[in-house]
Protein backbone atom coordinates (compact mmCIF):
# COMPACT_ATOMS: atom_id res chain seq x y z
CA UNK A 1 0.00 0.00 0.00
CA UNK A 2 1.27 3.40 -0.82
CA UNK A 3 0.24 6.35 1.12
CA UNK A 4 0.53 9.97 0.76
CA UNK A 5 0.06 12.40 3.76
CA UNK A 6 -1.06 16.16 2.75
CA UNK A 7 -1.51 19.05 4.78
CA UNK A 8 -0.52 22.27 6.00
CA UNK A 9 2.37 22.73 8.81
CA UNK A 10 1.31 21.76 12.10
CA UNK A 11 -1.43 19.61 10.97
CA UNK A 12 0.46 16.37 12.37
CA UNK A 13 1.50 14.61 8.97
CA UNK A 14 4.56 13.20 11.22
CA UNK A 15 2.67 11.62 14.47
CA UNK A 16 0.04 10.22 11.71
CA UNK A 17 2.55 9.15 9.43
CA UNK A 18 4.90 7.30 12.33
CA UNK A 19 1.35 5.59 13.70
CA UNK A 20 0.43 4.47 10.05
CA UNK A 21 3.82 2.89 9.29
CA UNK A 22 4.11 1.34 13.00
CA UNK A 23 0.85 -0.65 12.12
CA UNK A 24 1.11 -1.53 8.42
CA UNK A 25 4.81 -2.28 8.65
CA UNK A 26 5.69 0.50 5.85
CA UNK A 27 8.91 2.67 5.47
CA UNK A 28 7.75 6.44 6.22
CA UNK A 29 9.97 8.69 3.76
CA UNK A 30 9.79 12.64 4.39
CA UNK A 31 11.53 15.06 1.66
CA UNK A 32 13.89 16.26 4.28
CA UNK A 33 15.28 12.55 5.58
CA UNK A 34 15.78 11.81 1.70
CA UNK A 35 17.66 15.26 1.21
CA UNK A 36 19.80 15.10 4.23
CA UNK A 37 20.42 11.14 3.27
CA UNK A 38 21.41 11.88 -0.56
CA UNK A 39 23.63 14.90 0.67
CA UNK A 40 25.42 12.44 2.52
CA UNK A 41 26.72 10.20 -0.66
CA UNK A 42 29.64 10.90 -2.79
CA UNK A 43 28.02 11.78 -6.22
CA UNK A 44 27.58 14.48 -8.22
CA UNK A 45 23.98 14.86 -7.30
CA UNK A 46 24.55 14.49 -3.68
CA UNK A 47 26.96 17.86 -3.86
CA UNK A 48 24.36 19.70 -5.46
CA UNK A 49 21.76 18.70 -3.21
CA UNK A 50 24.62 19.51 -0.02
CA UNK A 51 25.39 22.87 -1.21
CA UNK A 52 21.76 24.01 -1.29
CA UNK A 53 21.30 22.56 2.26
CA UNK A 54 24.37 24.27 3.91
CA UNK A 55 23.41 27.47 2.11
CA UNK A 56 20.04 27.28 3.71
CA UNK A 57 18.33 27.49 0.30
CA UNK A 58 15.53 25.62 -1.05
CA UNK A 59 16.36 22.36 -3.10
CA UNK A 60 14.75 23.00 -6.84
CA UNK A 61 12.00 20.72 -7.73
CA UNK A 62 14.21 18.80 -10.32
CA UNK A 63 16.87 18.04 -7.95
CA UNK A 64 13.99 17.11 -5.20
CA UNK A 65 12.83 14.86 -8.25
CA UNK A 66 15.56 13.00 -9.14
CA UNK A 67 15.98 12.40 -4.95
CA UNK A 68 13.09 10.97 -4.61
CA UNK A 69 12.77 8.76 -7.04
CA UNK A 70 15.84 7.49 -6.31
CA UNK A 71 14.89 6.70 -2.85
CA UNK A 72 11.49 5.28 -4.37
CA UNK A 73 13.67 2.93 -6.15
CA UNK A 74 15.10 1.16 -3.27
CA UNK A 75 14.39 -2.27 -2.71
CA UNK A 76 12.68 -1.54 1.04
CA UNK A 77 9.84 0.53 -0.62
CA UNK A 78 9.14 -1.73 -3.20
CA UNK A 79 5.84 -3.07 -1.23
CA UNK A 80 4.64 0.02 -0.07
CA UNK A 81 5.24 3.16 1.93
CA UNK A 82 4.07 6.25 3.57
CA UNK A 83 5.14 9.49 2.05
CA UNK A 84 5.02 12.50 4.16
CA UNK A 85 4.39 16.29 2.64
CA UNK A 86 5.69 14.98 -0.91
CA UNK A 87 4.55 15.96 -3.28
CA UNK A 88 4.05 19.84 -2.91
CA UNK A 89 2.96 20.55 -6.15
CA UNK A 90 0.62 19.21 -8.66
CA UNK A 91 3.81 19.23 -10.75
CA UNK A 92 5.67 17.02 -8.48
CA UNK A 93 2.38 14.76 -8.34
CA UNK A 94 2.56 13.83 -12.07
CA UNK A 95 6.21 13.31 -12.20
CA UNK A 96 5.74 10.85 -9.17
CA UNK A 97 2.51 9.12 -10.77
CA UNK A 98 4.71 8.89 -14.17
CA UNK A 99 7.76 7.33 -12.20
CA UNK A 100 5.61 5.34 -10.14
CA UNK A 101 3.72 3.80 -13.38
CA UNK A 102 7.58 3.49 -15.43
CA UNK A 103 7.67 0.99 -12.20
CA UNK A 104 3.89 -1.07 -12.33
CA UNK A 105 3.11 0.63 -9.16
CA UNK A 106 0.63 3.36 -8.02
CA UNK A 107 -0.43 5.56 -5.36
CA UNK A 108 -3.16 3.83 -3.41
CA UNK A 109 -4.67 6.80 -1.05
CA UNK A 110 -3.83 10.40 -0.45
CA UNK A 111 -4.99 11.54 3.04
CA UNK A 112 -5.50 15.38 3.00
CA UNK A 113 -5.52 16.42 6.82
CA UNK A 114 -7.57 19.27 7.58
CA UNK A 115 -7.05 22.12 10.35
CA UNK A 116 -8.41 25.14 11.42
CA UNK A 117 -5.84 28.20 10.59
CA UNK A 118 -5.59 29.00 14.63
CA UNK A 119 -5.18 25.36 15.51
CA UNK A 120 -2.23 25.67 13.51
CA UNK A 121 -1.17 29.11 14.80
CA UNK A 122 -1.33 27.54 17.70
CA UNK A 123 0.19 24.15 17.47
CA UNK A 124 3.14 26.34 15.47
CA UNK A 125 4.00 29.20 17.73
CA UNK A 126 3.95 27.44 20.67
CA UNK A 127 6.26 24.95 19.65
CA UNK A 128 9.35 24.68 22.18
CA UNK A 129 12.34 22.27 22.04
CA UNK A 130 15.00 20.65 24.85
CA UNK A 131 18.32 22.28 23.92
CA UNK A 132 20.05 19.12 25.14
CA UNK A 133 18.22 15.66 24.72
CA UNK A 134 16.06 17.43 21.74
CA UNK A 135 12.26 16.50 23.65
CA UNK A 136 9.71 18.56 21.88
CA UNK A 137 7.19 20.42 23.74
CA UNK A 138 4.16 22.88 23.11
CA UNK A 139 3.52 25.71 25.42
CA UNK A 140 -0.03 25.31 24.89
CA UNK A 141 -1.05 21.73 24.24
CA UNK A 142 1.99 19.98 26.64
CA UNK A 143 3.88 22.34 28.37
CA UNK A 144 6.83 20.98 30.59
CA UNK A 145 5.84 20.95 34.36
CA UNK A 146 8.55 23.61 35.31
CA UNK A 147 8.32 26.86 32.58
CA UNK A 148 11.75 26.89 30.68
CA UNK A 149 12.80 23.49 31.93
CA UNK A 150 13.19 20.24 30.04
CA UNK A 151 11.01 17.29 32.22
CA UNK A 152 13.69 15.16 30.92
CA UNK A 153 17.19 16.48 31.81
CA UNK A 154 16.50 19.80 33.23
CA UNK A 155 18.47 21.44 30.17
CA UNK A 156 17.05 24.54 28.78
CA UNK A 157 13.71 24.63 26.69
CA UNK A 158 13.88 27.22 23.49
CA UNK A 159 11.69 28.56 22.34
CA UNK A 160 10.40 30.54 19.15
CA UNK A 161 11.32 34.21 18.32
CA UNK A 162 8.46 36.78 19.06
CA UNK A 163 8.06 37.29 15.25
CA UNK A 164 7.67 33.21 13.99
CA UNK A 165 3.84 34.54 14.01
CA UNK A 166 4.18 36.04 11.18
CA UNK A 167 6.39 33.72 9.54
CA UNK A 168 3.90 31.11 10.00
CA UNK A 169 1.36 33.21 8.61
CA UNK A 170 3.18 33.35 5.29
CA UNK A 171 4.16 29.67 5.43
CA UNK A 172 0.04 29.06 5.39
CA UNK A 173 -0.27 31.38 2.82
CA UNK A 174 2.14 29.96 0.79
CA UNK A 175 0.92 26.40 1.45
CA UNK A 176 -3.35 27.31 0.95
CA UNK A 177 -1.90 28.45 -2.89
CA UNK A 178 -0.18 25.34 -3.81
CA UNK A 179 -2.70 22.85 -2.57
CA UNK A 180 -5.94 23.40 -4.23
CA UNK A 181 -4.26 22.19 -7.97
CA UNK A 182 -2.30 19.21 -6.18
CA UNK A 183 -5.58 18.11 -4.11
CA UNK A 184 -7.93 18.37 -7.33
CA UNK A 185 -4.85 16.31 -9.41
CA UNK A 186 -5.78 13.51 -6.60
CA UNK A 187 -9.15 13.93 -6.51
CA UNK A 188 -9.72 13.37 -10.14
CA UNK A 189 -8.89 9.99 -9.93
CA UNK A 190 -10.80 9.36 -6.84
CA UNK A 191 -7.58 8.76 -5.01
CA UNK A 192 -8.19 11.40 -2.36
CA UNK A 193 -9.62 11.49 1.32
CA UNK A 194 -10.44 14.78 3.68
CA UNK A 195 -10.20 14.07 7.32
CA UNK A 196 -10.59 16.31 10.15
CA UNK A 197 -6.65 16.72 12.00
CA UNK A 198 -7.82 19.04 14.37
CA UNK A 199 -7.42 16.12 17.23
CA UNK A 200 -4.56 13.99 18.69
CA UNK A 201 -2.94 11.71 15.90
CA UNK A 202 -3.88 9.14 17.72
CA UNK A 203 -8.01 10.17 17.75
CA UNK A 204 -7.31 10.84 13.98
CA UNK A 205 -5.69 7.28 13.34
CA UNK A 206 -8.74 5.75 14.94
CA UNK A 207 -11.11 7.48 12.40
CA UNK A 208 -8.91 6.75 9.46
CA UNK A 209 -8.18 2.93 10.50
CA UNK A 210 -10.82 1.33 8.50
CA UNK A 211 -10.32 3.29 5.75
CA UNK A 212 -6.44 2.40 5.22
CA UNK A 213 -7.33 -1.28 5.95
CA UNK A 214 -9.73 -1.67 3.05
CA UNK A 215 -7.65 0.02 0.94
CA UNK A 216 -4.58 -2.30 1.93
CA UNK A 217 -7.22 -5.29 0.77
CA UNK A 218 -7.92 -3.50 -2.68
CA UNK A 219 -4.33 -2.82 -2.99
CA UNK A 220 -3.11 -6.49 -2.99
CA UNK A 221 -4.82 -7.37 -5.46
CA UNK A 222 -4.52 -7.44 -9.09
CA UNK A 223 -6.42 -4.55 -11.22
CA UNK A 224 -6.52 -2.99 -14.71
CA UNK A 225 -4.14 0.22 -14.43
CA UNK A 226 -6.29 3.85 -14.22
CA UNK A 227 -6.32 6.46 -16.87
CA UNK A 228 -3.53 8.37 -15.30
CA UNK A 229 -1.36 5.41 -15.07
CA UNK A 230 -2.03 4.29 -18.47
CA UNK A 231 -0.93 8.33 -19.40
CA UNK A 232 1.72 7.89 -17.40
CA UNK A 233 3.29 5.11 -19.40
CA UNK A 234 2.32 6.50 -22.64
CA UNK A 235 4.29 9.70 -21.72
CA UNK A 236 7.04 7.43 -20.50
CA UNK A 237 7.22 5.34 -23.55
CA UNK A 238 7.26 8.25 -25.64
CA UNK A 239 9.86 10.18 -23.59
CA UNK A 240 11.80 6.99 -23.74
CA UNK A 241 11.51 5.31 -20.58
CA UNK A 242 12.97 1.84 -20.79
CA UNK A 243 10.53 0.40 -18.06
CA UNK A 244 7.14 1.90 -19.82
CA UNK A 245 6.23 -1.74 -20.89
CA UNK A 246 6.28 -3.41 -17.50
CA UNK A 247 2.95 -1.27 -17.10
CA UNK A 248 -0.49 -3.23 -17.73
CA UNK A 249 -2.55 -2.26 -20.20
CA UNK A 250 -5.85 -3.37 -20.77
CA UNK A 251 -6.48 -4.98 -24.20
CA UNK A 252 -9.17 -2.86 -26.40
CA UNK A 253 -8.92 -4.37 -29.84
CA UNK A 254 -12.52 -3.78 -30.25
CA UNK A 255 -12.59 -0.24 -28.78
CA UNK A 256 -10.18 0.05 -31.57
CA UNK A 257 -11.93 -1.23 -34.53
CA UNK A 258 -15.30 0.28 -33.69
CA UNK A 259 -13.38 3.64 -34.11
CA UNK A 260 -12.09 3.05 -37.24
CA UNK A 261 -15.73 1.74 -38.68
CA UNK A 262 -17.38 4.72 -37.76
CA UNK A 263 -15.04 6.79 -39.45
CA UNK A 264 -14.85 5.02 -42.47
CA UNK A 265 -18.55 5.01 -42.80
CA UNK A 266 -18.65 9.49 -41.70
CA UNK A 267 -16.27 9.46 -44.93
CA UNK A 268 -18.64 7.42 -47.00
CA UNK A 269 -21.21 9.50 -45.77
CA UNK A 270 -19.43 12.75 -46.62
CA UNK A 271 -18.68 11.58 -50.03
CA UNK A 272 -21.63 10.74 -50.72
CA UNK A 273 -23.19 14.27 -49.18
CA UNK A 274 -20.68 15.64 -51.95
CA UNK A 275 -21.47 14.05 -54.70
CA UNK A 276 -25.19 15.08 -54.57
CA UNK A 277 -24.73 18.33 -53.82
CA UNK A 278 -22.60 18.87 -57.08
CA UNK A 279 -25.79 16.70 -58.91
CA UNK A 280 -28.87 19.55 -57.16
CA UNK A 281 -26.47 21.93 -58.67
CA UNK A 282 -26.33 20.93 -61.56
CA UNK A 283 -29.76 20.45 -62.40
CA UNK A 284 -30.46 23.94 -60.90
CA UNK A 285 -28.20 25.15 -63.87
CA UNK A 286 -30.05 23.07 -66.04
CA UNK A 287 -33.40 24.28 -65.26
CA UNK A 288 -32.13 28.38 -65.39
CA UNK A 289 -30.55 27.51 -68.79
CA UNK A 290 -32.68 25.72 -70.31
CA UNK A 291 -29.75 23.19 -71.43
CA UNK A 292 -28.64 19.77 -70.08
CA UNK A 293 -25.06 19.62 -69.06
CA UNK A 294 -22.99 18.14 -71.57
CA UNK A 295 -20.58 15.63 -70.40
CA UNK A 296 -16.76 16.71 -70.12
CA UNK A 297 -14.73 16.13 -73.53
CA UNK A 298 -11.51 14.87 -72.97
CA UNK A 299 -9.17 17.90 -74.91
CA UNK A 300 -6.50 15.78 -77.16
CA UNK A 301 -3.09 16.83 -76.68
CA UNK A 302 -1.36 19.23 -79.31
CA UNK A 303 1.06 16.76 -80.73
CA UNK A 304 -1.89 14.71 -82.09
CA UNK A 305 -4.05 17.74 -83.00
CA UNK A 306 -1.06 19.58 -85.20
CA UNK A 307 -0.90 16.18 -88.15
CA UNK A 308 -5.27 17.38 -89.28
CA UNK A 309 -4.40 20.86 -88.86
CA UNK A 310 -1.74 20.56 -91.34
CA UNK A 311 -3.79 18.65 -93.91
CA UNK A 312 -6.57 20.71 -92.90
CA UNK A 313 -4.51 23.89 -94.25
CA UNK A 314 -3.32 21.77 -97.57
CA UNK A 315 -7.12 20.91 -98.17
CA UNK A 316 -7.64 24.67 -98.01
CA UNK A 317 -5.06 26.14 -100.14
CA UNK A 318 -5.61 23.46 -102.75
CA UNK A 319 -9.48 24.60 -102.77
CA UNK A 320 -8.48 28.24 -103.65
CA UNK A 321 -6.25 27.36 -106.31
CA UNK A 322 -8.69 25.51 -107.98
CA UNK A 323 -11.74 28.21 -107.76
CA UNK A 324 -8.93 31.18 -108.93
CA UNK A 325 -7.76 28.75 -112.07
CA UNK A 326 -11.77 28.84 -112.78
CA UNK A 327 -12.37 32.22 -112.41
CA UNK A 328 -9.18 33.19 -114.59
CA UNK A 329 -10.26 30.46 -117.43
CA UNK A 330 -14.00 32.08 -117.83
CA UNK A 331 -12.41 36.01 -117.97
CA UNK A 332 -10.15 34.73 -120.95
CA UNK A 333 -12.69 32.37 -122.75
CA UNK A 334 -14.15 35.03 -125.87
CA UNK A 335 -18.11 35.47 -125.90
CA UNK A 336 -20.95 34.22 -128.19
CA UNK A 337 -22.91 36.32 -130.02
CA UNK A 338 -25.94 37.17 -128.57
CA UNK A 339 -28.15 35.61 -131.40
CA UNK A 340 -26.03 33.04 -132.27
CA UNK A 341 -26.20 31.60 -128.23
CA UNK A 342 -30.19 32.57 -128.32
CA UNK A 343 -30.93 30.91 -131.74
CA UNK A 344 -32.75 28.05 -131.72
CA UNK A 345 -32.61 24.94 -134.07
CA UNK A 346 -35.55 24.13 -136.68
CA UNK A 347 -38.39 22.29 -135.48
CA UNK A 348 -39.57 19.42 -138.18
CA UNK A 349 -42.92 21.73 -139.11
CA UNK A 350 -40.44 24.54 -140.42
CA UNK A 351 -38.76 22.14 -142.48
CA UNK A 352 -41.63 20.71 -144.55
CA UNK A 353 -42.67 24.72 -145.10
CA UNK A 354 -39.55 25.35 -146.15
CA UNK A 355 -39.96 22.65 -148.61
CA UNK A 356 -43.42 23.72 -149.95
CA UNK A 357 -42.61 27.36 -150.71
CA UNK A 358 -39.94 26.02 -152.45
Amino acid sequence: MRVILVGPPGSGKTALAALIGKDFGLPVLTVAEVLANCAQKERALSAQVAQYLKAGQCVPDGLVLLAMNERLAGADVAEGFVLEGYPLNAGQAEELERFLAQRGQHVDIVIHLKVDSDVLMERLVGQARCDNCGMQYNLYVNPPMVEGVCDNCGARIIQRPGDYEETISNRLRIFAGLIGPLLQYYKVYGRLIDIDGGDEPKAVYRRLKPELKRVSVEASEPRAPSPSEEKAADLAARSGGKTASKVKKSPAPKRVAAKKKVAKAAAKKKAAKKVAKKRSVSKVAETITGTKSRPAVAKKSPKAAKPKAKAGRKATKKAGTATRKKKASKKASPKKPASVAHKKAPTAKAKKKTLKNA
